[in-house]
């Protein structure tokens, strides 16, 4: 599964347009919540990264809804391939699960033990580094010359 991020990651990087860039941020974001939701015995946690995220996107995307002008948006093929592709991989992940495998220790999951699961750490590190990447972009596309917040003179 890292090999599919670091592709997420060098198509969001090679995006010329930033709502492309939001729009792969979003796809991404849904492949990590659908990870965290499977390798959890529930999925409450997922969901509250879901909100979190889908409520920064939103404002991200009214910014640039604002910000740019009617430039319409060039798609990539082979970008739209391979997260064709890259949900093709997960759906064929979430079917290899069986049934017993998802309700095994349900009381587990109520004790609400997140940490101590290596597999977690892991996504919450993937979560973090995505967060990290959506506020570096941020940070970057506000400090340009031309942005709103400058003051021309």
């Amino acid at each position: 599964m890292p090999f599919l991020l670091s592709i997420i990651l060098s198509m969001f990087l090679l995006s010329p347009h930033p709502m492309m860039k939001i729009l792969i941020l979003l796809k991404t974001m849904i492949i990590l919540l659908t990870l965290m939701s499977m390798s959890l015995k529930s999925s409450w946690m997922s969901m509250m990264f879901c909100l979190v995220m889908i409520s920064s996107l939103m404002i991200i995307f009214l910014y640039f809804t604002s910000l740019t002008k009617q430039i319409k948006i060039k798609t990539q093929n082979k970008s739209i391939i391979t997260f064709k592709l890259i949900f093709i991989l997960l759906v064929m992940k979430i079917y290899k699960l069986e049934i017993s495998q998802i309700f095994i220790n349900l009381k587990d999951s109520i004790s609400l033990n997140i940490f101590s699961n290596s597999n977690m750490n892991i996504l919450f590190f993937l979560l973090m580094i995505l967060m990290l990447v959506s506020l570096l972009i941020m940070i970057e596309m506000i400090s340009n010359m031309k942005s709103s917040f400058r003051i021309n003179n």
